[in-house]
């Protein structure tokens, strides 16, 4: 006798079954796919709110650009600060390093240093600006008849700002060499420096898409729910994902990058980049250090008897880091050279400014003290700008100045 199931109307009934199931699981995954788009969509919003936005820039005649007034995160002047006051009692002006990249706007050292002062204290600070753009912007910041401003020399790019602001922008071709030299014309720095910035982003953005084995790399690096399930240790294996990858650029480029594995304080450092813009060597770079003593001396006679004036040096990450990397055995090459070309460059502003009797402040004894100590004042991928741990020691450090002024 034949079983029933084996009847052709067995076989029909068991089709649309089939089907119902196919049809049910598509449903699902259909659902589950949804979800997952649109979980990754608010989260992406969440970041972005979470995360400062890069300010709309808009043409300026003297300063070449500057931030739109009352762009996000910004006050109706173009600055970082919640309101654009009519007083302030100290001005700080600076770069990116002021402004607080990696930082949300409480934990630039600037509003750190109003929390440990005591004092009002404004941000008039903007990321590619130089030391020729200080010297203008002072003219602003005394129209708050503040009681000391503070203009943050960042030793990693302010030197190359200095040279290239000059030959570049009209408002400030009185800081040129009366008959340049041609090198000092033709600028091929920038060039160079971009190629290397390229050849890390590159390399990391793309790190783990084009093999399968590296997919849950890419995904954590690349995705908001990757970098959630990341970030608080949902996902197997390693959670530095940004350090694991610019690690692996550092040991393919190792003429570009030095790595610093101390689990407490490690860090990927870009010595090459670096380098791009401190060598004392190149015709441009040295005509960067001597602009930046002129407009240094022009900020000190613009505040002269009406504000107090401190130059906070701000170090690179390259030369904080360079006592522990040192202790290593690992301070050599394109690393050994920024660290002598750095130190030379600050060795001269600081002579500078003693014969001429404009204070310096200096970020990097505090800075490598902390690191000696094992507290994480930098990001641990290749990132330059400081968290901010590391903005409160800058803060620390102008606090301290502040304190030797006479009430």
């Amino acid at each position: 006798m034949v079983a029933e199931t084996n009847s052709p109307k067995a076989a029909t009934i068991k089709r649309p079954r089939a089907r119902v199931r196919i049809f049910k699981l598509v449903a699902i995954l259909v659902g589950f796919g949804f979800a997952l788009a649109v979980a990754e969509a608010g989260l992406r919003v969440v970041e972005k709110e979470a995360t400062p936005q890069t300010p709309r820039m808009v043409a300026d005649p003297v300063l070449g650009s500057r931030v739109a007034p009352n762009a996000p995160g910004h006050d109706a002047n173009g600055f970082r600060n919640s309101t654009a006051p009519a007083h302030a009692d100290v001005v700080a002006i600076g770069d990116s390093q002021t402004w607080g990249v990696n930082a949300q706007m409480p934990d630039a050292w600037p509003q750190q240093l109003e929390k440990l002062s005591g004092q009002s204290v404004y941000n008039m600070s903007v990321g590619g600006y130089g030391p020729d753009q200080y010297s203008v912007l002072t003219e602003q910041a005394l129209k708050l008849s503040p009681k000391t401003i503070v203009v943050g020399l960042y030793f990693g790019n302010d030197l190359y700002d200095a040279y290239s602001s000059a030959y570049e922008l009209p408002s400030f071709a009185d800081l040129r060499q009366a008959q340049p030299i041609r090198d000092l014309i033709q600028d091929t720095i920038r060039s160079r420096s971009e190629a290397l910035w390229n050849d890390e982003k590159n390399f990391h953005n793309s790190y783990g898409r084009h093999s399968v084995s590296g997919w849950s790399i890419w995904l954590r690096e690349h995705t908001a729910i990757g970098r959630l399930l990341n970030r608080n240790g949902w996902w197997l294996g390693a959670s530095d994902i940004d350090y694991e990858i610019d690690k692996e650029w550092a040991r393919v480029h190792p003429d570009h990058a030095a790595v610093c594995d101390d689990k407490n304080v490690r860090t990927v450092l870009t010595t090459a980049y670096r380098l791009t813009a401190l060598d004392l060597d190149d015709t441009r770079i040295a005509e960067g250090l001597r602009i930046t003593k002129l407009t240094l001396g022009s900020i000190g006679q613009k505040t002269e008897g009406r504000a107090n004036l401190f130059i906070l040096m701000i170090p690179t990450k390259e030369l904080v880091y360079a006592e522990v990397m040192r202790h290593d055995g690992r301070l050599n090459g394109n690393y050994a050279r920024v660290v002598e070309m750095e130190t030379k460059a600050r060795q001269d502003v600081n002579s500078w400014c003693a014969e001429n009797k404009i204070r310096c402040i200096d970020a990097l004894p505090a800075m490598q003290s902390a690191i000696a100590q094992g507290r994480q004042l930098y990001p641990t991928s290749a990132e330059s700008h400081p968290i901010g741990p590391g903005y409160a020691v800058i803060a620390s450090v102008a606090n301290d100045a502040l304190k030797t002024l006479p009430r």
